[in-house]
């Protein structure tokens, strides 16, 4: 939860489940019901802020990239599950959605030397790296001057012409990718990316 006066980072918000639901719905199970995924600043005074890791289900990650897309910044957006590499959801034709475990190793690797040297390819986009602060534990306050304690992102730009911006943030538990338009500046991008990541972090992702 925001600490007092402190509005930068988006939430997710959750209610008390107050009507009964069908079988059918997939959140039918869950003791909590998404009430609203808006990523405008949510008042550090309401009372209905929970954060419960089990409703992170297939429909909230669909709504993340749907939202991300539907902003208008975003060429293509994934978001992956660290432990498995599973692609939980991707934007719908892009090229983030085919990452491959070899390539998630190539970008978790802890000798960065070679993404350094040769940069790396997510989803078969050939990228040269800009900034790296990916790694680290989970104790770092790596939110990149963006208040995400926790929060360790990198910066890439595709090698093919007209270069696109490329920003991966990482939580606990899931890493989160951006493709930007070709108008859109990195800097920007990383800002976005670092906001929905805190998002999916104070949710429990």
């Amino acid at each position: 939860m925001n600490s007092p006066g402190h509005h930068n980072t988006p939430n997710i918000v959750f209610t008390k489940r107050d009507q009964p639901r069908p079988p059918s719905d997939p959140v039918a199970s869950s003791p909590f019901v998404i009430v609203s995924r808006s990523l405008l600043p949510v008042p550090s005074s309401s009372s209905t802020l929970l954060h419960p890791s089990s409703a992170m289900d297939e429909q909230l990650w669909e709504r993340c990239v749907t939202q991300l897309m539907d902003e208008g910044q975003c060429a293509d957006c994934a978001v992956v599950r660290l432990r498995s590499g599973a692609v939980l959801a991707a934007a719908e034709g892009g090229s983030f959605g085919h990452l491959s475990r070899r390539e998630l190793h190539h970008l978790l690797a802890a000798d960065r030397r070679r993404l350094r040297t040769r940069g790396l390819s997510l989803g078969g986009v050939p990228l040269l790296l800009l900034r790296d602060e990916l790694l680290g534990s989970e104790d770092d306050n790596g939110d990149g001057g963006h208040g995400g304690a926790g929060l360790r992102s990198m910066d890439l730009r595709t090698k093919q012409r007209p270069s696109q911006g490329v920003a991966v943030c990482r939580t606990h538990s899931h890493l989160l990718l951006l493709m930007g338009r070709c108008e859109v500046g990195s800097g920007m991008l990383n800002h976005r990316a670092h906001q929905m990541a805190a998002c999916l972090r104070n949710a429990g992702a």
